[in-house]
């Protein structure tokens, strides 16, 4: 999960701020590569509640953006597919509750 959801925000910022997320969530829908049509066709992965610092228009929450840090949360794919592969290729859809 990419954080760069506040990115957006901090374009243009000349001030510093703190945005607190929180109840933020994605849904995926789930497709079957095999065909089969799973028993649900969505599952979510819930992410923590966090606040961040926005201090300029070049805001990251971390410095290295390949670090895990950078990433909010992680989720095993629950087995929707009978063990068969799941596509995810319609990406999912994030929502969240932000407050400045």
């Amino acid at each position: 999960m990419d954080p760069g959801r506040l990115r957006l925000l901090s374009l243009g910022n000349k001030s510093s701020y703190t945005a607190q997320v929180s109840g933020a969530k994605v849904i995926f829908q789930v497709r079957c590569v095999s065909g089969l049509s799973p028993p649900q066709s969505t599952f979510t992965v819930a992410l923590a509640d966090s606040s961040y610092s926005v201090t300029n228009q070049s805001w990251y929450p971390s410095g290295d953006q390949n670090s895990p840090r950078f990433y909010e949360g992680s989720i095993a794919v629950p087995d929707v597919c009978a063990g068969g592969q799941v596509r995810l290729d319609e990406g999912g859809t994030f929502t969240a509750n932000v407050m400045f």
